[in-house]
């Protein structure tokens, strides 16, 4: 495991998730991103990632976007904030939040007022500065997943909508 990403020491693996909900990971440093990838495939998630090289433009990245979530039944996108100058994270995640309600989990070595500012009007489930503990991480996404289940069902009985 990358040292400079997460910590395996807390990593805990005590109940596997109900389903096998999929996550977009969303990382530039790809030894970063395969750990990650390792950790949530070990822990029963489905992992699809994608890397900053694969979003061409920031014209094409929403479009890209919107065919993962439909092609994978995205329930969660875990990202990196920084993955260049063009368009960040942040963009990425107010496209799936505003258009698809799918809640966002941001891991950044950057916390910097300005970007935790930018980040924080997406309504995100949680930010976590590099490096983090797994265990952390893990907590992060399954009350996230449950979070959004429960609007799920509240929305299907209630037609409420958060």
């Amino acid at each position: 495991m990358a040292a400079n990403a997460f910590s395996r020491s807390a990593f805990l693996n005590t109940s596997k998730p109900p389903g096998r909900a999929n996550i977009l990971l969303i990382e530039d440093d790809p030894i970063i991103a395969e750990d990650l990838h390792n950790l949530l495939t070990y822990e029963g998630y489905r992992v699809v990632s994608r890397y900053k090289n694969l979003f061409a433009t920031p014209r094409h990245f929403a479009e890209q976007i919107d065919q993962i979530v439909t092609g994978e039944s995205i329930s969660l996108v875990l990202t990196d904030i920084n993955l260049g100058p063009a368009f960040d994270g942040i963009d990425i995640a107010r496209h799936a939040r505003r258009k698809w309600g799918i809640p966002v989990i941001y891991i950044s070595g950057y916390a910097q007022t300005g970007t935790v500012l930018r980040a924080r009007k997406t309504r995100p489930v949680a930010y976590l500065l590099k490096p983090f503990h797994a265990a952390d991480l893990m907590a992060k996404i399954k009350t996230a997943l449950a979070i959004d289940l429960n609007r799920a069902k509240r929305q299907k009985k209630f037609g409420d909508d958060d």
